[in-house]
């Protein structure tokens, strides 16, 4: 967790889930012919953009890096995205395309905090595994908890 203090309480307004190809052009389609019929889709990484009712951005998602699920705080939507897709390939994240999965925006009447977003989905442990899936079961359990 790379949030401010006082995050756990932070409610959260609206997410959107993220994904984009691993890779880029050849790399991404070879890659995506070896997983289809393996996975059942193509090699893509999945992430969740958060925006909470005090205006704070967080990002949560599998890094390819890490045996954990990574909640990081971040400035604004667009950094959000460009964190995300960072761990698709690692450069000129900026012109990569991606593609909003879901989204969703949280009545008035709906609490929901980033403590409760922790506590519910947050739990798991294992090894980022892009052919498996692992971070799109992830992004898909935020969005079915919060919605």
């Amino acid at each position: 967790i790379q949030c401010s203090s006082g995050y756990s309480k932070d409610e959260i307004h609206s997410i959107r889930v993220r994904s984009a190809l691993f890779g880029y052009g050849f790399f991404a389609a070879i890659g995506s012919i070896l997983t289809v019929p393996l996975a059942g889709t193509a090699i893509t990484h999945w992430w969740v953009e958060i925006k909470t009712r005090n205006g704070n951005w967080y990002v949560a998602q599998w890094e390819n890096e890490s045996k954990y699920l990574v909640l990081k705080e971040v400035s604004s939507q667009l950094q959000a995205t460009k964190y995300g897709k960072k761990c698709t390939s690692g450069w000129n994240p900026e012109k990569k395309s991606d593609e909003v999965k879901m989204s969703y925006v949280c009545p008035e009447w709906k609490t929901r905090t980033i403590g409760e977003l922790i506590d519910k989905c947050m739990d798991k442990q294992g090894e980022y595994n892009a052919v498996g899936n692992n971070n799109r079961h992830f992004a898909i359990a935020v969005y079915r908890w919060i919605s």
